[in-house]
């Protein structure tokens, strides 16, 4: 967890932040909120980073103790958490969900829990093919009932940072999906993506650096692909693979069927229309 908080220190440094590892927030707020959520914090260490105090700490709760690296802003408002977890902290629902997955059998190689300001509480467990740590990586994001949000192969794990939803997503988001539910965030290269639970479905939401929509993904089960699409997989150089998971995905101008697939070690994807037509990768 701690590499990635150095990556962000160093960005911070480059465009002008203070990455002195000794300092400690000026204002007394920001610590007053972190004690006041984490009393049992030890060996805190503070740093800035892109506007934001960083404290790392260790954390004793619940007879463990992890490790953990909270953002707060300056007037002391928390925005979020990672904490770096054994797997035998998850809640029994993600680790029933992951054993009863597709990659079950790869090797576990960290586990965080995510806690967002205004967003629901998300773990990723991050796995490898390979324990020697030089084969496909996946980062597997589930709600805390075990459903699992999305996928990301050879990710950056850059969900530890703190993302802000302009106005013009939150009101694409409310005359959209009234009853929508936060589960995740992420932010790379000028887009943010929202995943929400819209009802029993999961949305991931694409928007630019405008706030305007560029994209949704959403998930589908096996059994509800169209039968032309069935018929394509079937027909295809994949047919004897296992499908680990399908999501529509949509834009203003198109749309199609992703499919994951898994054989041994080895994972593809397959995009293809409702009318069958597999769309070239």
């Amino acid at each position: 967890m701690k590499k990635y908080l150095f990556l962000f220190l160093a960005v911070a440094a480059f465009v002008g932040c203070s990455d002195d590892d000794n300092i400690v927030p000026s204002n007394p707020k920001v610590v007053e909120t972190l004690m006041t959520m984490y009393p049992n914090a030890q060996d805190i260490s503070w740093g800035r980073a892109v506007g934001y105090w960083v404290a790392e700490f260790d954390n004793a709760a619940d007879s463990l103790q992890v490790e953990c690296t909270t953002w707060l802003d300056n007037s002391g408002k928390w925005y979020l958490t990672v904490s770096d977890i054994p797997f035998i902290a998850l809640p029994d629902a993600v680790q029933a969900a992951f054993e009863a997955g597709g990659y079950a059998d790869w090797f576990v190689d960290d586990v965080n829990m995510i806690e967002r300001y205004n967003s629901e509480v998300a773990y990723v467990i991050e796995t490898e093919n390979d324990s020697a740590g030089d084969g496909i990586e996946v980062e597997l994001y589930y709600t805390a009932g075990g459903v699992l949000i999305k996928s990301i192969i050879n990710g950056n794990g850059y969900y530890d940072r703190p993302i802000v939803l302009s106005d013009s997503i939150v009101s694409y988001l409310q005359q959209t999906y009234p009853s929508y539910v936060v589960i995740n965030l992420d932010y790379e290269t000028g887009i943010t993506e929202v995943d929400i639970l819209d009802g029993t479905a999961i949305r991931e939401l694409f928007f630019s650096a405008s706030g305007s929509w560029i994209l949704a993904e959403s998930e589908v089960s096996v059994a509800d692909l169209p039968e032309a699409v069935t018929a394509a997989i079937a027909q295809s150089d994949y047919a004897d693979w296992e499908i680990v998971r399908v999501k529509m995905v949509e834009s203003p101008t198109e749309q199609y069927y992703r499919i994951e697939l898994l054989n041994a070690d080895s994972l593809a994807q397959l995009s293809i229309k409702a009318d069958g037509e597999v769309i070239p990768q």
